[in-house]
């Protein structure tokens, strides 16, 4: 597992950004796939719908996972953004 922590940056130079936050993490695998040892919960800690930015991910024996991270902001003039992020997780493969 591998510690994520989003860095999350608002500007609105207009009205102002009311809130932020975690609408989704996906990942590019299967939650229990091959070569992840049969596991499951790949994403841990998320709070979704909230304005959490750190959060566990699993790193796959076989190559890399991307996961893709969504926020939402929403500013004081009722426009909502949202952004997404493409994470690349990989295995580490070092002798320790």
């Amino acid at each position: 597992m591998v510690p994520i922590k989003a860095l999350v940056a608002e500007d609105d130079n207009l009205s102002g950004i009311t809130t932020i936050k975690l609408v989704s993490i996906i990942s590019n695998q299967l939650d229990n796939g091959k070569g992840d040892g049969n596991t499951t919960q790949d994403i841990q800690g998320a709070e979704l719908g909230t304005s959490d930015t750190d959060f566990i991910v699993r790193a796959d024996r076989n190559g890399s996972r991307i996961y893709t991270v969504t926020y939402k902001a929403s500013v004081k003039a009722g426009d909502d953004v949202i952004s997404s992020q493409n994470i690349e997780v990989k295995h580490d493969n070092s002798k320790k």
